[in-house]
């Protein structure tokens, strides 16, 4: 029996017709879906606490604060260097906490969402029995998440952070405002993972079908719905010139069909028509 070899001119033309194939494949998908590797629920960035309680905890509550939404992954936090500067550039001041001037760090750091939080008090109590004192201190923090995208408060929350100790016959200590500060964060964190706004990116439309940008590490579950929002005009405030919000548009619904890691999929309710970009909101 005689075998005819291959016509290499032939094998040739086949291999390299695959190749192109391949490299276009590869060369689409990263250039359309760059996003769904995205499983934060937005940036955000951490103003610096202002205190009334005059114990000067500020600074211990903003360190403590950063910690906790970095290990949670909740946001991606602006870093440090970024938000000094754009605290600077929109002349924030921490004691007044003005929302307008907040808003305008949020859009001079493209972040989605500025973090403001509050010392409203901080007091230790003190009971003496017979020959032990127990110690009590108390600290009131207030945490406030505003939307860069809608000049919206999505999230509030106050809590009472407690530490006790006991001394006797000079053995022990007094409680620790740091421990106080800590507790109250610990609720705060608490109620933030359970309560808050999700947002999302539109990553790409196929017919019905509206890819976006977050998954299942991001709390996303089949059945959930967003509504889409097209984003219009910058709203200036008239006094100073800055911009304060974005105008918006309702213009449909998703629900979540099916849910990935990092990615999710979700059926148009109506006859919209979404593009890539535009904001979607799990309120």
């Amino acid at each position: 029996m005689m075998i005819s070899a291959i016509p290499v001119k032939t094998f040739s033309a086949q291999f390299y017709r695959r190749i192109t194939l391949l490299f276009f494949l590869v060369f689409f998908s990263t250039a359309l879906f760059p996003a769904l590797s995205f499983a934060q629920s937005g940036t955000a960035i951490l103003l610096p606490f202002s205190d009334a309680s005059g114990k000067r905890l500020g600074p211990t509550a903003d360190d403590m604060l950063t910690a906790r939404l970095a290990s949670e992954s909740i946001f991606t936090l602006v870093d440090g260097t970024a938000t000094a500067a754009a605290v600077k550039k929109a002349n924030y001041n921490a004691s007044t906490a003005d929302i307008t001037t907040a808003l305008e760090t949020g859009h001079i750091t493209k972040a989605d969402y500025i973090i403001i939080g509050r010392i409203d008090s901080a007091s230790m109590d003190k009971n003496t029995v017979v020959f032990a004192q127990q110690y009590e201190a108390k600290v009131r923090l207030n945490i406030k998440i505003i939307s860069s995208f809608t000049g919206q408060v999505v999230y509030s929350a106050n809590a009472d952070g407690i530490d006790q100790n006991i001394k006797i016959n000079g053995l022990g200590g007094k409680a620790d405002y740091t421990n106080a500060v800590e507790d109250a964060l610990d609720k705060i964190m608490l109620q933030l993972n359970r309560s808050y706004p999700v947002y999302a990116k539109i990553a790409a439309v196929n017919d019905k079908e509206v890819y976006i940008n977050i998954g299942s590490q991001s709390g996303i579950k089949t059945g959930d719905i967003f509504t889409i929002y097209e984003t219009g005009a910058a709203v200036i405030d008239p006094d100073t010139g800055k911009t304060i919000t974005y105008q918006r548009k309702k213009i449909g619904t998703l629900k979540i069909i099916r849910v990935e890691g990092n990615a999710s999929v979700g059926q148009l309710q109506n006859d919209a028509q979404p593009q890539i970009g535009q904001i979607v909101i799990r309120e």
